[in-house]
Parts: C-alpha cells; sequence; structure tokens
C-alpha cells in the first residue's frame, strides 16, 4: 500500500514540476517487489491531450482517496488506542480507589485495638491499686509475702 502511495506521490509531483504539454515520464516505479521489465510506450499521435490529462486526473483523484482512506484508517488505530488507554486508566483508578479503602479500614482497626489495648492497660492498672488498697500492701511487700509462704509450705511437705 506504502508503495501505491509513493508511486502516485510521484506522479502527482511530476505533474506539478512539468509544462503542461509535456507528457508523463514513461518509466513507472513497480508496485510489486520484484523487478519487472521497463514499459516502453510507444508514441501514439493520435491519443489527444485531454485524454492524458483526464488520466493525470483520474489518478490524482486515487491517490487523495488513498491518501484520505489511510488518514481514516489512522485516525480509527489513533482512537482504538485512546480508548485503550482511558480504560487502563480508569481500571488503574478503580484499583487505587479499592486499595486505598482498604488502607483506612486498616487504619482504623488498627486505631481501635489501640484504643482498647490503652484500655485494659488502664483496668489492669485499677485493679492492680485496688488490691493493693485493700490488702494495705504494696506489690513487692505483697511479692515476699507469698514467696515466704510458699517457700514455709514447701519445706512442710518435704518434711513429711
Amino acid at each position: 500500500m506504502f508503495d501505491v502511495l509513493k508511486t502516485l506521490s510521484q506522479l502527482v509531483k511530476e505533474k506539478r514540476s512539468g509544462a503542461e504539454g509535456t507528457r508523463p515520464s514513461a518509466k513507472i516505479t513497480p508496485i510489486s517487489r520484484r523487478p519487472a521489465a521497463p514499459v516502453q510506450l510507444s508514441p501514439k499521435p493520435s491519443v489527444p491531450a485531454i485524454d492524458m490529462s483526464a488520466a493525470v486526473a483520474i489518478a490524482e483523484a486515487k491517490a487523495k482517496e488513498l491518501i484520505i482512506e489511510a488518514k481514516n484508517e489512522a485516525f480509527q488505530i489513533r482512537r482504538e488506542a485512546e480508548e485503550e488507554a482511558r480504560r487502563k486508566a480508569t481500571d488503574i483508578e478503580r484499583r487505587e480507589g479499592s486499595v486505598s479503602a482498604r488502607e483506612q479500614r486498616t487504619n482504623e482497626l488498627e486505631a481501635r485495638i489501640q484504643k482498647r489495648l490503652e484500655e485494659l492497660e488502664t483496668l489492669h492498672k485499677e485493679q492492680v491499686d485496688k488490691l493493693e488498697h485493700v490488702s494495705h500492701l504494696t506489690r513487692d511487700e505483697a511479692k515476699s509475702m507469698m514467696l515466704d509462704t510458699l517457700a514455709g509450705n514447701s519445706g512442710k511437705k518435704w518434711r513429711k
């Protein structure tokens, strides 16, 4: 397809650069990749110049049509690529939103757990304070008293 466009483009350039009374060059670049035999045109004086200009006009029209088709195809490919990019961006935004919501729930749960731990530590301290107040002993005094009691009881068990 590119070769056709290139050939048509060369024809249009030759027509624009040449004088009106001259014929286009007889050498046309081949469309296929294999080498072709050079085309030899025999001069026909009976062919009017109007037919040649009509042929050039038809070739120009076909070239313009091919160029328009190529532009339309390029536009279609670009539009599809942009739509794909938009879909991917939307998917990424959706996933980011999901991750941030999950992160927020995790942070809220962590805050609740931390608050509950602080409450439990406060309750434990209050219980220890109440026990110390009721027994009129400090923690260290109660500990040493229990150790003495256990030491005394263990000595009795061994003596029996």
